[in-house]
C-alpha cells in the first residue's frame, strides 16, 4: 500500500462505483484483493477489465453502464476478494493530449 491507494469493502462495492459515477468518473476496471493486515494481495481471478466501455457513447451514458456492472458483484465474488480497487477515468484526462 502506498497510501494514495484507496480500497472499498466488496459489500460496498455498488454503492463506491454509483458514487465514483456520479462525480462523473468512467470505471475502466476493478482488482479484487486480500489482506493479512500487513500486506495486499491481488487476487487474479477477481480483476474486471471494463475498458471497452470506452466508446464512441456520450460520457454520462458510458459512465452510467460502468456502474451498472457493479450491482451484482457482491454476490458473483462472495468469498473472494476483501477489497476493491476501482481504476477510473476522468472526462478530462480521456482527451488526447497529441495533435
Amino acid at each position: 500500500m502506498d497510501g494514495a491507494t484507496v480500497y472499498v469493502g466488496i459489500s460496498a462495492v455498488y454503492e463506491a462505483a454509483k458514487i465514483a459515477g456520479d462525480m462523473g468518473f468512467l470505471i475502466l476496471g476493478v482488482d479484487g484483493v486480500q489482506t493479512n493486515g500487513a500486506h495486499v494481495f491481488l487476487m487474479i481471478d477477481y480483476i474486471a477489465d471494463l475498458s471497452g466501455s470506452n466508446d464512441d457513447r456520450p460520457w454520462s451514458e458510458k459512465a452510467s453502464a460502468t456502474v451498472e456492472f457493479f450491482k451484482d458483484i457482491p454476490q458473483e465474488w462472495l468469498g473472494g476478494p476483501q477489497f476493491v480497487e476501482f481504476v477510473l477515468l476522468g472526462e478530462d484526462e480521456a482527451r488526447p493530449s497529441w495533435p
